[in-house]
């Protein structure tokens, strides 16, 4: 017979059960509920964290964008630089977020910090920047073409405006280019001003052996010729930069010596130079050719450490003549053992050095 006694005694344990379960269910349910909270917090900071960091790339990029463009002169990136106070808490609207930016560095390698900001979830990015050179990597950077005699040696890369394999050398022949293969290069060369300097002033000329510096009457003035003949020119750089300008300039067996921390920029059409210039470890040559000039050093066991500007100008240089700078030429011949050696590591040249236009910036690198 079926007892109904038992059966209510195990009603009870039934329902301590049940309930048991329900408060699990509960607990189990409200876990999963605050897991699901949290997950949809997370994706939701994460979203906005996300968004936060582009608005602080778009931020960078702007900044860098404006310092690429060519057409700001190298004096009002400085000044841009220089006031970073006045922007470092400056905020700017961009879509639903917004960014402010500073700047770092110098006007050679500046660099750009941004912070962006949606919701309240800010994030950072920087970008580094640098100013591009004159001469750039290459050692010789030709618009036409370059010769080189067997026993010549470039000792760096190459560049050109063309093709290289049709413009440079022969495939054959770039074991005389100690940096490797040829490059071409998008770079414009533009050509110098040749109104250059005033007029010298009586008697027009420059009497050898000379010492020369700014602000001594002879600096600073055009001559029709500077002829040097088997004589010494000591150019000295530590009261200010020196300029000299002449339509032909000439030296036989001469000697040049430069020294001081400055510049020294030498503006010709034609040079023909048999001799050394020597120039210390802080100073800086220049030569500037203008239009289709020309330049021809034939010497023997010389150096020339200068950097050489004429992209429409022809050069030639023979004998075992070692230049220790960079040279843009339309056609460059080395002959004779003719050497020219460059380390971009050491300085550059930068246009405005020698009064050309800024050939802008490029990004380096960033860093998030």
């Amino acid at each position: 017979m079926f007892n109904f006694k038992k059966l209510k005694s195990n009603s009870g344990a039934a329902l301590i059960m049940v309930l048991i379960v329900m408060v699990v269910l509960f607990i189990l349910g409200t876990s999963l509920l605050n897991v699901s909270l949290s997950e949809n917090k997370f994706a939701i900071a994460q979203e906005k964290g996300v968004k936060s960091y582009y608005i602080a790339r778009a931020g960078a990029e702007a900044a860098a964008t404006y310092i690429m463009d060519d057409s700001h002169t190298f004096s009002e990136i400085n000044t841009l630089l220089i006031d970073n106070d006045d922007n470092i808490d400056t905020w700017s609207d961009f879509s639903d977020g917004q960014f402010k930016v500073s700047f770092g560095g110098n006007a050679y390698d500046p660099v750009v910090h941004s912070v962006g900001n949606y919701d309240g979830i800010e994030k950072t990015t920087s970008v580094k920047l640098s100013k591009l050179s004159l001469f750039g990597d290459a050692a010789i950077t030709v618009t036409e073409g370059l010769f080189l005699a067997n026993n010549s040696l470039v000792g760096g890369t190459v560049a050109t405006t063309n093709d290289p394999e049709t413009s440079v050398l022969p495939v054959e022949n770039w074991d005389n280019i100690e940096g490797g293969d040829p490059y071409q290069t998008d770079t414009v060369f533009e050509d110098p001003d040749p109104s250059g300097l005033d007029p010298a002033p009586p008697p027009g000329t420059i009497s050898f052996p000379i010492t020369i510096e700014y602000g001594d009457g002879v600096s600073g003035y055009s001559y029709n010729t500077i002829d040097l003949g088997s004589k010494e020119m000591n150019v000295n750089l530590n009261n200010g930069d020196v300029k000299l300008q002449a339509s032909t300039f000439e030296g036989n067996n001469a000697t040049i010596n430069v020294t001081g921390d400055g510049l020294f920029t030498l503006y010709v059409d034609t040079i023909n130079f048999k001799g050394d210039l020597i120039a210390s470890d802080e100073s800086k040559v220049l030569v500037i050719v203008y239009d289709e000039g020309n330049i021809n050093f034939q010497t023997g066991n010389s150096i020339f450490n200068a950097f050489i500007y004429g992209p429409s100008a022809d050069m030639t240089i023979k004998a075992n003549y070692t230049g220790l700078g960079a040279i843009i030429g339309r056609n460059v011949s080395l002959e004779s053992g003719g050497q020219v050696r460059f380390n971009p590591n050491n300085y550059d040249f930068y246009p405005e050095e020698a009064g050309l236009d800024s050939l802008g910036y490029v990004i380096e690198e960033w860093n998030d």
